[in-house]
């Protein structure tokens, strides 16, 4: 039985870690679409990583619209 318990609980605590890894980019998609698509702002800003992400977003005009994403979700955005 306990066995069983320790198996769920992994699968469920797994499921969540998944779910935190996309979470980052389901918050972008719900307004980064068509020009202002995601992909698209990175490839004209040269963005190559994560900290080049943070700094971007975090210094650009529309910086007060990003306040409620950490940085770890910016950084998890770009993958």
């Amino acid at each position: 039985m306990k066995k069983i318990v320790a198996i769920v609980v992994a699968v469920i605590f797994a499921l969540g870690m998944v779910s935190m890894a996309f979470a980052g980019t389901e918050k972008c998609d719900k307004c980064h679409k068509g020009d202002k698509a995601l992909d698209k702002i990175v490839a004209a800003k040269n963005i190559k990583t994560g900290d080049d992400m943070v700094k971007a977003v975090r210094t650009s005009p529309k910086a007060g619209l990003h306040k409620s994403l950490t940085d770890d979700d910016l950084k998890a955005a770009l993958k």
